[in-house]
């Protein structure tokens, strides 16, 4: 019995013919895809894109009582808008530029929290905001304006997706293919600010569900549009509901593995 080989492309490698070629590629984004075929010569042929995907279930919005106890728990203040950060704590995923952000806007807005979840790499003190980055953090934190967690589980970061109102993904890296946390803070019912990076367009329609920055943005553009989204977040509601709406008829778990089993049968025929 032939089993159909299929592989399933996250990052970008030169397509080499010696060392076998599969039955099928999974393209994780079109954009993805576009350059497989245009810039790493990969037969066009046997490219697909199946996009990166959620657990709706898990991954989805808190009622207010469950965000009111989730909150209580974690120490953040009842009535605080919550901008997050879940990632890598390096320049290129935006995390200097959400801290920075953090701090101006809790100068004038008293109600503004952020939180923060991720590791911090190795490299990451290659980063010339490194110094600056380590002593913001430290200021929010002792000044109660920040949580700062690890890495976590996804038993875990449900949870704080689930507190989180705006969520904040201003990445400049060209290696953002399709990236998951875009799509599980959409899912979560959080508004979603980000870049018009790699695959992301793919995700975030912006003005209908989530924002996206301008090319060639600057801080200061992600200071004042989240400064734009918080002092109007209640009329942001629909663009929310329409993020969740979206992730379940393109990224929930039981249409993309539809879609899959659909190439593993075409594969075997």
């Amino acid at each position: 019995v032939s089993i159909p080989v299929l592989l399933h492309v996250h990052a970008l490698r030169s397509f080499d013919e010696s060392r076998g070629v599969a039955d099928a590629y999974i393209a994780v984004s079109q954009y993805t895809k576009n350059r497989m075929i245009d810039e790493f010569s990969y037969p066009k042929e046997k490219v697909n894109v199946i996009y990166n995907g959620v657990d709706t279930d898990r991954f989805s919005p808190a009622t207010s009582k469950d965000k009111s106890n989730l909150r209580s728990i974690l120490g953040v203040p009842e009535n605080a808008i919550v901008i997050g950060f879940v990632g890598r704590r390096q320049e290129a995923k935006g995390y200097a530029s959400f801290l920075k952000t953090i701090d101006i806007l809790s100068q004038s807005h008293k109600n503004i929290f952020g939180v923060v979840v991720g590791p911090e790499p190795h490299n990451a003190k290659e980063d010339k905001t490194y110094q600056n980055s380590k002593k913001l953090l430290n200021k929010l934190v002792l000044k109660g304006n920040l949580l700062s967690l690890p890495a976590l589980s996804h038993d875990k970061l449900i949870y704080i997706y689930k507190i989180i109102d705006i969520f904040h993904f201003i990445s400049s890296n060209q290696g953002e293919q399709f990236p998951v946390t875009v799509v599980e803070a959409m899912s979560s019912g959080c508004l979603v600010l980000t870049t018009q990076i790699a695959g992301i367009p793919e995700i975030v329609n912006s003005g209908n569900n989530g924002v996206l920055l301008c090319d060639g943005y600057t801080n200061d553009d992600v200071i004042s549009t989240t400064r734009e989204l918080v002092e109007n977040i209640s009329e942001h509601a629909l663009m929310k509901q329409n993020a969740r709406s979206l992730v379940i008829e393109k990224f929930s778990w039981d249409v993309l593995s539809a879609q899959m089993e659909k190439i593993l049968f075409q594969c075997k025929s």
